[in-house]
């Protein structure tokens, strides 16, 4: 005997929500990255109290959907 937990959804939306929770992973796992060329260093992990210095800093460490923030200063390249 089968028990049928969602009775009155069918196996076209059943599809579309597995599809959008595959595509929504994704951003959950996004980074934020934030950089102020005064005060950062690239040594630092980039986070808002320890920010990179340098643009050149992110670009070699993020990934595609990761964010970065860019702050007071004059950062270099």
């Amino acid at each position: 005997m089968k028990i049928k937990i969602f009775k009155n959804i069918s196996k076209t939306t059943m599809i579309f929500l597995a599809v959008g929770f595959l595509l929504a992973a994704p951003k959950a796992l996004a980074a934020t990255y934030y950089i102020n060329g005064a005060s950062g260093n690239d040594s630092n992990p980039g986070t808002i109290g320890s920010p990179w210095k340098t643009i050149h800093k992110a670009n070699i460490t993020m990934v595609a959907g990761d964010v970065v923030y860019l702050r007071g200063g004059v950062s270099g390249y």
